[in-house]
């Protein structure tokens, strides 16, 4: 049976984990975007937490819910400020007040969450979202800038937020019209947004699932940050392990030296031409080498480069390695031959500083810890979960392909997912194996997306501050699509109208392909055509011809003397040193060591006609 089926289970659940007042059930419906059952969950949990620290989790989940799945931003910032009063000594406070800042500016009450999120970042800086309220303070503060340039229904736009505008593209808004262009445009942008808000439109399926999708993405990537990202950078330590691996290896540049050989047949003859090369009137090596060496080096005055270890024969290196430059070995006895060896250059074995590498491996080591964070951290999550995949149901098309912590996988995940993938690359992925390299994707994002909604990871300033611009834009493109180009209606009477009233731009004026010859005199060119017309000159004929110069006469002569047929003429002409030329953008072919016309395609003959002290002519191109 072709069946795959995984199996984790993970260790045994503690007594307080069984005891837990928000279920990790309700995280699943999250993930799976289950919202209403995931909104009834939450009604029955709030009556039953009757404990203090149950009922400070069951609301602070409700108003998370409130806040994040339901956009309802009062309802979740009345929970949230209850909860601080109730419980003004609880551990998360500091959380807690991080999101009652973050309802106030999504109901855009920007003075009330700016105040908020300024107690977390300076008293409660190390708690969890200490740095993300300092950051977004920056938000609030774009909001409650006293410099208004415009109100749009009470709600302000600031110099600032125009300012940075203006800061992306500097030079396009240089003129003062263009500026204020730039402010209508954001005006517009408003009333869009909450003409978007006051119609629903959050609650449209195509939206939501578009809004979603993008969401999601976002939160993905602050799971990534708080699990792999935000521990991954290397420590000095890790940085010095790394280079004390690779130092031999990658950091250190070996002894080299730049030497040159001479090979000779025997040792009387190397210890002869050696005595030469040392004597009192000596020599030039290059001249000794290429008088009577044997190696193809020879004429480069048996130069072997510069070379390390391991890298030469080793009679070779032995001898070069000994000596220092400007020397010359005694004779080196090779397979069938005897050698001198003279060295020209030494340069010493080098290593890299520690300080000089650090650049080098402080990406590599990133990179490094990174895939071994997150490969640690997705296998804790499978282990901790039952994954059942039937391969036999992915292979033969079912739409159940299996289950992920009772999450149930289909065919509509995996082609949703392919869907995601450029164009470019998504075939690729459409074939057996593609496939299931999607599936393995698909579940590893359940799992992720099922761990980050359990641990709030949308909370993060950095998914916060994307979702809320992309959100914003989404919204003005939907609701601008909606009421203009959605409504609007062409008949296929008036796409023919608008056709016919506007022929004369749709036609295309007849073409045709044409070549020319150019010859030096009119005499030359009627020459060269009667040529062609008598078919005496085929590769003309056939849309080519071979230009020559009039000392090459005689030699085009000889060359159709040699042709069999006139069809041959270029092959022979090809053969010959006179000068030639072939039209600019034909077609060639390589006949012995020359470039001459190919002979592919018939054409007409026409011409001559007169030029700027040339006569040419041209002819049609049937191809």
């Amino acid at each position: 049976m072709t069946r795959l089926l995984v199996l984790a289970i993970g260790a045994a659940v503690s007594l307080s984990a069984l005891a837990a007042p928000v279920p990790d059930s309700l995280y699943r419906l999250y993930a799976t975007r289950e919202f209403d059952r995931a909104g009834a969950l939450l009604d029955e949990l709030v009556p039953a937490a009757t404990r203090p620290a149950d009922r400070f989790a069951v609301l602070l989940e409700k108003a998370d819910f409130l806040l994040d799945k339901r956009h309802d931003y009062a309802a979740a910032e009345a929970i949230y400020q209850d909860l601080v009063e109730e419980f003004p000594k609880e551990r998360r406070l500091p959380e807690m007040r991080y999101r009652l800042a973050l309802a106030q500016e999504l109901g855009e009450k920007y003075l009330e969450a700016a105040q908020n999120y300024e107690v977390v970042a300076t008293r409660h800086m190390k708690s969890r979202f200490g740095k993300d309220a300092l950051e977004a303070i920056e938000r609030c503060f774009r909001k409650n800038y006293q410099d208004r340039v415009a109100y749009v229904d009470g709600h302000p736009i600031t110099r600032i937020e125009l300012d940075d505008r203006i800061s992306r593209h500097p030079a396009g808004y240089e003129p003062f019209e263009r500026k204020e262009f730039l402010l209508d445009t954001m005006i517009d942008n408003r009333l869009l947004y909450r003409a978007a808000l006051n119609t629903g439109l959050l609650t449209d399926p195509d939206f939501a699932r578009a809004y979603w999708d993008m969401r999601d993405r976002y939160v993905f990537e602050a799971w990534q940050t708080r699990n792999v990202t935000d521990h991954a950078e290397p420590t000095e330590r890790d940085l010095r392990a790394a280079y004390n691996r690779e130092r031999d290896s990658r950091f250190t540049t070996p002894e080299k030296v730049r030497a040159a050989q001479l090979v000779v047949p025997s040792r009387e003859l190397a210890d002869s031409l050696r005595r030469v090369l040392l004597g009192a009137d000596a020599a030039p090596w290059e001249t000794l080498t290429a008088r009577f060496s044997t190696a193809p080096d020879k004429d480069r005055g048996g130069d072997l480069g510069l070379f390390s270890r391991g890298t030469r024969d080793k009679a070779i290196e032995d001898a070069a390695f000994k000596l220092r430059p400007g020397q010359v070995s005694r004779p080196v006895s090779l397979d069938t031959a005897w050698a001198l060896i003279r060295v020209t250059e030494r340069t010493p074995r080098t290593v890299k500083p520690y300080d000089e590498a650090r650049g080098q491996l402080l990406n590599q080591v990133r990179h490094e810890k990174t895939e071994q964070l997150y490969e640690a951290k997705t296998d804790e999550l499978a282990q901790a979960v039952a994954i059942a995949i039937d391969t036999a149901a992915l292979d033969a098309g079912a739409d159940t392909i299996g289950t992920v912590d009772g999450v149930t996988i289909t065919r509509e995940h995996i082609e949703r997912r392919i869907e995601q993938i450029p164009v470019f690359f998504r075939a690729q992925f459409q074939s057996p194996e593609g496939v299931r390299r999607i599936l393995e994707q698909v579940v590893l994002e359940q799992l992720i997306l099922t761990d980050a909604e359990a641990n709030h990871d949308w909370l993060a300033n950095g998914a916060v501050s994307r979702i809320l611009d992309r959100r914003a834009r989404m919204l003005v493109d939907h609701y601008t699509g909606r009421n203009t180009t959605d409504k609007v209606v062409v008949e296929p009477a008036e796409i023919e109208a608008e056709y016919r009233s506007g022929l004369d731009e749709y036609r295309v004026p007849a073409r045709v392909h044409a070549r020319e010859v150019v010859a030096p005199t009119r005499t030359r060119a009627n020459q060269l055509r009667r040529w062609a017309q008598d078919g005496r000159l085929p590769a003309l004929i056939s849309g080519r011809a071979l230009l020559v110069t009039d000392p090459a006469l005689e030699e085009l002569g000889a060359a159709f003397a040699q042709a069999d047929e006139t069809d041959s003429l270029a092959e022979a002409w090809g053969f010959t040193d006179a000068p030639r030329a072939v039209i600019p953008n034909t077609p060639t072919l390589r006949v012995g060591n020359r470039l001459v016309p190919d002979m592919g395609n018939r054409c007409e003959l026409a011409g001559p006609y007169p030029g700027a002290g040339a006569y040419s002519m041209g002819f049609s191109d049937r191809s």
